[in-house]
């Protein structure tokens, strides 16, 4: 089993561009970690930090170089019992907040229609949380949605943030250019130098 994650403009094995090929289903899932929960949740409260769990020894993948494209840190895997989408990033503290809603949705762009999130693969969903690690360190999450139509060329990624006010959106997502990158999420050992 390979990773996942997306570069646009990739090319195939046989040398076709990526949104080219035809998209097919996906045998299984990627592999999925468990990552170590350090502290588990206690009377959760939205404003108290104190209250969040925390997660540590997640794996490590390779630093992704970003072209500014959105694709550059996304990947997806499809079954026809769900659709994972793993999104790379980079740690910015030794103790980082992450927190994920069941507003996330990706859109079918060709037909408009909406497949919402299930769950974030072994975090908490609709709490705040931390995860633990080096700063400069690349992670991935995985989000589970509903699986998406074998017929899908191109979604949008929606995250609206706490207030609903703002969110993140990337539009026409190329399914074959996200699936054509899995090896990204591949885990890395750490290099330590004395």
């Amino acid at each position: 089993m390979t990773g996942l994650l997306t570069a646009i403009g990739c090319t195939t094995k046989d040398g076709q561009t990526a949104t080219e090929r035809d998209v097919v289903y996906d045998e299984d899932c990627p592999a999925i970690y468990e990552a170590r929960l350090i502290k588990p949740s206690h009377n959760y409260k939205k404003l108290d930090w104190d209250s969040y769990a925390v997660y540590g020894d997640v794996p490590i993948v390779s630093s992704i170089k970003h072209t500014g494209n959105p694709t550059d840190k996304m990947t997806i895997w499809r079954t026809k019992e769900a659709t994972f989408l793993a999104i790379v990033m980079r740690l910015g503290w030794v103790r980082s907040f992450f927190s994920y809603s069941d507003s996330i949705y990706l859109r079918d762009c060709d037909t408009g229609e909406k497949y919402p999130i299930i769950e974030v693969v072994n975090f908490p969903f609709n709490q705040d949380f931390f995860i633990e690690g080096v700063p400069g360190d690349h992670i991935y999450m995985l989000l589970k949605f509903q699986p998406l139509p074998e017929s899908t060329r191109y979604i949008d990624y929606y995250e609206p943030y706490v207030t609903q006010d703002y969110a993140l959106e990337y539009n026409k997502l190329s399914i074959a250019a996200l699936e054509a990158n899995h090896h990204i999420i591949t885990p890395v050992k750490r290099k330590i130098v004395y």
